[in-house]
């Protein structure tokens, strides 16, 4: 009964089995092009399947992705314009979620690491969550001025580093996980928030350090 119509007669359908395995999005995506809209000589038909439906999807994902990171990122950069009211400060608060992202994805592709249809959704995040730790730095140095670049590490460090763990850890229970999707943007999440927090605590000192000599 699954081939019939609903008047009873038995409608025409073409089976497709595709030559490799359509759990990766790669193989699916390119399944999906091939067979997912095709004409014929008798008219245009279209296949179905949960295989073609989800290669869609990260198709639209991948395309729409670039565009979400981007428009996040030009989101945050006018929130710190509008609070420290100074390109200059919203650009060094700032400075440790680029690098620390830009080190998230240097590290991703040097150990192997992929974006998928699950872990894209992370990208974000980061940079709502890792924007964090640049800006406490920021706000306390430019409050006790030149030359006080030490206290303020003693007094930001601890916090904006529990602070950090504490996400870090949360994200990090999706490790657990046995579902691939799942377990990756633990990996991502843990990965990129861990790299912002490096970046703050490291190169931002180091550059409002270099800042008091011009």
């Amino acid at each position: 009964q699954r081939f019939e119509a609903r008047d009873g007669s038995v409608g025409h359908y073409v089976i497709l089995y595709p030559s490799e395995g359509l759990s990766d999005g790669r193989a699916a995506m390119r399944f999906e092009a091939e067979v997912g809209d095709f004409e014929a000589a008798n008219g245009r038909y279209h296949a179905a399947s949960s295989s073609l439906v989800a290669a869609a999807k990260l198709r639209s994902m991948l395309d729409d992705a670039p565009w979400i990171v981007a428009l996040t990122a030009l989101v945050i950069m006018g929130v710190m314009v509008s609070t420290f009211r100074s390109l200059k400060w919203a650009v060094l608060a700032m400075m440790p979620l680029v690098v620390g992202f830009l080190l998230m994805l240097g590290l991703a592709a040097a150990t192997g690491l992929r974006l998928n249809f699950y872990n894209l959704v992370v990208l974000p995040a980061i940079l709502g969550i890792g924007n964090d730790c640049g800006v406490h730095v920021a706000h306390r140095y430019r409050e006790q001025g030149p030359g006080s670049i030490v206290a303020v590490l003693r007094s930001t460090a601890g916090p904006i580093v529990i602070g950090s763990l504490t996400t870090m850890v949360g994200f990090a229970g999706l490790l657990l996980s046995h579902q691939p999707g799942l377990h990756s943007m633990g990996v991502w999440a843990t990965l990129g928030i861990g790299s912002t927090l490096v970046a703050a605590l490291l190169l931002l000192p180091a550059v409002l350090q270099l800042t008091e000599r011009d």
